[in-house]
C-alpha cells in the first residue's frame, strides 16, 4: 500500500519545493498541480485529478491532500473530507485563491453543517500569521517531521459513505458519490428548501450526468410499464450501451454517474426503479440493489404474485451465474418473498386446500412436479426420469410427471435489465406420456403461460382426488408443488447443491448440509428432520459413439483438457483462460464443449487461446467426448455437476475450486483452493503418472457412487416415510 499525496498549489519556490522533497524523501508519491490561481483550478478538480492519476489503485492505497490556501483546503475538507486520508496544509504562504462557484461562497461560510467533522490538517513549513480560519484552526495539527502524517483516521469508500446532497438556491449539488439507501440533505442556504428534489436540480460541477435518453425512456416506464415491454429490444440495446460506457468510467466518474442513476431511480414508481437497480446491480456487482428489489416486492400492494414470481426467478438467475448477486440477506429476503407468493397465490384459489391423512392416501402412487422439462442432456430433466425409474422399477410405484413449465417465466414480467426465460418444449403439451428406458411414464405439461392460478387450481385438484401416498418436487421454488403440500407430504430434491426455496414437509439434499446452511435453515424455521442429507445421484444417457481424436479435430500429442457447461459465457473468466493458457508448457490443449457463443470473440483476439484449443459445441454424447480427454477442468460456478460425473466415469480426474456444486460431487480429493492450485494440480497429472493413475481410479470409485440412484434414493425416500412429519 503506497501513501499518495494530491498536491494543488500556486506557487513552486524554494519552500515549497523543500517540503515536497521531505513527502518525497519519506516515500509518499507526489502528484504536484501548480498555478492553481492562475488556471482557475476548482475544488472539484481534485475528482478529475483523482480519476486522471490515481483512478481504481484510490481503493488499495492511502491518499492525502496537501495546499498551500486555506480556502481550497476548507472547501476540500468539508466536501471531499471522506474521500482523503488526510490532510497537509503548507503554512508560509497568503494565497488569494477564490473559488468560482457560489455554492463555494455558503460552504465557507457555513460551519454549523460540517461541526462534525474532526479530521487533523497536517500543518508543515514555517509559521505564518496568515491563519484567518477559525474552523481550520480548530483542527490544525502542528508537525516537525513528515512522518507524522499518518492515515489512522482513515478514508471511506465510495460504497460505505452516506451520500450527501448539499442544497443550495433551488439546486442539489453532489460532489461524490456514496453508498445506496438513503440522502443527507445539507442545506447551506440557512433558508427553508423551497424546491423539491428533482434529477434536473441536481448538479455535479464536474459535469456528469445523465443522457436525456435514458431520463425519457425512465419516466415513460414509470408512467406506463407496457413501454418497456412494448420495446424491449430498444431498452435493453440502450442500457447495454450505457453499461459498456460506465464499464469504461474511472473510479470516481463511474460512481457519480451510478449515483445519478441510482437518485433517478429513486424519484420513480416501483416498477421503473426495478429496472434501474437490476441495471446498477450487474455494473456493481454488490447485492445491496438485488435487496433493494426484494424489499420492495415485500413491501408492495401494486405487484401482483406473479410479477414478483417473475422477478424472484430473475435474481435466481443472477445468484446462480454473478459472483457477488447475492449474499445471506439475500437468500432471507428471497425465502420471505417467495414464501408472500405462495401465500398470495393461494388465497386466489376456488376451493380450500384441504391435508388427507397418510392412512387416506393411494400408497402405490407418487406425483412428480418439475417446473422444467426438456431433453435427456438437459441434467433435471435426467434428474426426473432417474427417480421415475427407481420408483417404479426398485419400489413398485405408479409414478406421473406434471411439468408446470414456470421456470423462468415470462408471465408477470416487469421492466428488468437483462431478461432471462426458461426453455419450453411446446409439442410436451400434447403428449401424455414418457418413454424412457423400458418404461411408459404418464406424463402432463400445463399449455399456458404459468404461474396460471386456474391451472395451479386444476393441478390442485388433480392431487386431491387421485390422494398420492407422497409429492416430488424437482428443484424447488414451485409454486404448485409447495401448494400441494397443503394436501400431501411433499419432498423438495434439489439440483443443486444449496438450499432452494420450498415449503413442503421435506428436503433432500445431495450432500452434507456445512454449519452455515444448517444455520440458515434454523433461521427459516426449518426443523432439521426435515433435511434428508444425501449423495445426489446420476443415471448418464447410454454412451452410443466411440470416438477417435481425428473424429473430433483433436491432436494426438497433448493433453486434453475438458471444459463443459451451458453457459461458458459467464463462467469461463479472463482469470479462469490466463490459468489455462499457462499450463500450455505442460504440452495441454483445452477441449471447450456445450454453449460458448463468446468463443470465436474471444479467440478472435487471443492467437495462443485459438492455437491451442476447440470448441466443440453442444455434443449429444459426452460420454464419447469424455473418454478422449485427459483432466476435467471446472470453471468457477455454481453447477456443472453431470459433466464433472460423466468425466469421472471415464476415468478422467477432475479438477475443481474449493466451491460449488461440483466441488461438492467431486469431493476434497479433486478440490484445490485458487487458480494457483489448479494449474500446480494439471502439472501434476501430466508429469506423475503414477499419481494421474491412482486420482483416475478414485474417480472411477467416486462415480460407481453417483451412479447408485436405486440404493441412494430410497434410503431417502425410506427416511422420510419414517418421519414424524409424514403425517
Amino acid at each position: 500500500m503506497k501513501n499518495i499525496v494530491i498536491c494543488l498549489i500556486d506557487k513552486m519556490d524554494s519552500h515549497m519545493e523543500e517540503v515536497l522533497n521531505r513527502f518525497d524523501a519519506a516515500g509518499y508519491e507526489m502528484n504536484v498541480f501548480d498555478n492553481i490561481y492562475e488556471n482557475k483550478v476548482e475544488p472539484h478538480s481534485v475528482i478529475y485529478i483523482l480519476d486522471e492519476f490515481i483512478n481504481e489503485s484510490y481503493k488499495d492505497n492511502n491518499v492525502f491532500f496537501l495546499t498551500e490556501s486555506q480556502q481550497l483546503m476548507e472547501i476540500v475538507y468539508k466536501l471531499y473530507n471522506e474521500i482523503f486520508e488526510g490532510f497537509i496544509y503548507v503554512e508560509g504562504y497568503d494565497l488569494n485563491y477564490v473559488a468560482q462557484s457560489k455554492v463555494y461562497e455558503a460552504v465557507l461560510k457555513d460551519e454549523e453543517n460540517f461541526k462534525l467533522l474532526n479530521k487533523s490538517i497536517y500543518l508543515v513549513g514555517e509559521d505564518s500569521s496568515s491563519r484567518k480560519s477559525r474552523y481550520l484552526n480548530e483542527r490544525f495539527k502542528s508537525i516537525s517531521n513528515v512522518n507524522e502524517v499518518i492515515s489512522t483516521e482513515g478514508k471511506i469508500l465510495c460504497e460505505n459513505k452516506i451520500q450527501k446532497l448539499y442544497y443550495y438556491n433551488g439546486v442539489y449539488y453532489i460532489f461524490s458519490a456514496g453508498t445506496y439507501g438513503g440522502e443527507e440533505i445539507i442545506n447551506l442556504c440557512g433558508e427553508k428548501i423551497e424546491k423539491e428534489l428533482t434529477i434536473d436540480r441536481i448538479v455535479n460541477l464536474n459535469g456528469i450526468k445523465l443522457e436525456n435518453e435514458i431520463k425519457d425512456v425512465l419516466w415513460r416506464i414509470s408512467n406506463n410499464k407496457n413501454i418497456f415491454i412494448e420495446n424491449d429490444q430498444r431498452i435493453q440495446a440502450l442500457l447495454k450501451n450505457i453499461k459498456d460506457n460506465i464499464i469504461g468510467m474511472r473510479y470516481f466518474t463511474q460512481k457519480l454517474y451510478i449515483k445519478l442513476l441510482e437518485l433517478q431511480g429513486d424519484l420513480l414508481n416501483d416498477t421503473a426503479k426495478v429496472l434501474v437497480l437490476s441495471f446498477i446491480a450487474i455494473i456493481e456487482k454488490n447485492p445491496r440493489y438485488h435487496n433493494s428489489i426484494l424489499r420492495m416486492c415485500l413491501n408492495s400492494s401494486n405487484m401482483d404474485f406473479t410479477e414478483k414470481f417473475f422477478l424472484v426467478y430473475q435474481l435466481i438467475r443472477r445468484g446462480f451465474v454473478n459472483e457477488g448477486a447475492a449474499d445471506e440477506e439475500t437468500n432471507k429476503l428471497m425465502w420471505k418473498l417467495y414464501r408472500n407468493i405462495v401465500d398470495s397465490a393461494e388465497k386466489q384459489l376456488s376451493t380450500k386446500l384441504k391435508y388427507i391423512k397418510r392412512e387416506n392416501r393411494n400408497e402405490d402412487l407418487v406425483i412428480l412436479i418439475t417446473a422444467q422439462f426438456l431433453s435427456l442432456g438437459h441434467g433435471p430433466t435426467k434428474t426426473i426420469l432417474d427417480r421415475c425409474y427407481t420408483l417404479v422399477k426398485t419400489m413398485h410405484k405408479k409414478v406421473l410427471i406434471i411439468n408446470t413449465r414456470d421456470l423462468m417465466p415470462i408471465l408477470g414480467a416487469v421492466p428488468f435489465f437483462n431478461i432471462n426465460s426458461g426453455n419450453v418444449f411446446e409439442n410436451y403439451n400434447d403428449i401424455n406420456s414418457i418413454n424412457y428406458k423400458d418404461i411408459s411414464i404418464p406424463f402432463y405439461q400445463s399449455s399456458c403461460q404459468m404461474p396460471n392460478i386456474q391451472e395451479i387450481n386444476q393441478i390442485l385438484k388433480v392431487i386431491a382426488s387421485h390422494k398420492p401416498y407422497f409429492v416430488i418436487n424437482i428443484g424447488g421454488n414451485n409454486i404448485t408443488a409447495d401448494l400441494c403440500s397443503k394436501i400431501v407430504p411433499v419432498m423438495n430434491v434439489s439440483t443443486v447443491m444449496g438450499i432452494p426455496m420450498f415449503l413442503g414437509q421435506f428436503f433432500s439434499v445431495g450432500k452434507k448440509l456445512s454449519d452455515g446452511e444448517k444455520k440458515f435453515a434454523d433461521s427459516m424455521g426449518i426443523e432439521r428432520e426435515r433435511l434428508i442429507e444425501g449423495v445426489f445421484t446420476f443415471d448418464f444417457k447410454s454412451q452410443e459413439h466411440k470416438y477417435a481424436r481425428k473424429d473430433l479435430k483433436l491432436p494426438e500429442d497433448k493433453k486434453l483438457l475438458l471444459i463443459v457447461g451451458a453457459r461458458l459465457d459467464n463462467e469461463v473468466t479472463q482469470e479462469f483462460i490466463d490459468m489455462l493458457k499457462e499450463t500450455f508448457e505442460f504440452g495441454t490443449f483445452i477441449v471447450f464443449a456445450g454453449y460458448f457463443e463468446k468463443y470465436a470473440s474471444i479467440v478472435k483476439e487471443d492467437e495462443v487461446l485459438r492455437n491451442n484449443s476447440i470448441y466443440l459445441g453442444f455434443q449429444d454424447d459426452m460420454l464419447a467426448v469424455s473418454e478422449l480427454c485427459d483432466i476435467y477442468v471446472n470453471p468457477p460456478r455454481a453447477g456443472g455437476q453431470t459433466s464433472a460425473a460423466e468425466a469421472m466415469s471415464k476415468g478422467v480426474p477432475p479438477v475443481s475450486l474449493n466451491f460449488g456444486d461440483v466441488s461438492v460431487c467431486v469431493e476434497y480429493r479433486f478440490c484445490v483452493n485458487d487458480f494457483e492450485g489448479m494449474k500446480e494440480r494439471i502439472k501434476k497429472f501430466i508429469e506423475d503418472k503414477q499419481y494421474y493413475k491412482e486420482m483416475s481410479e478414485l474417480a472411477k470409485k467416486r462415480a460407481e457412487v453417483l451412479l447408485d440412484t436405486d440404493t441412494e434414493f430410497v434410503r431417502i425416500i425410506k427416511q422420510m416415510e419414517n418421519s414424524r412429519y409424514f403425517k
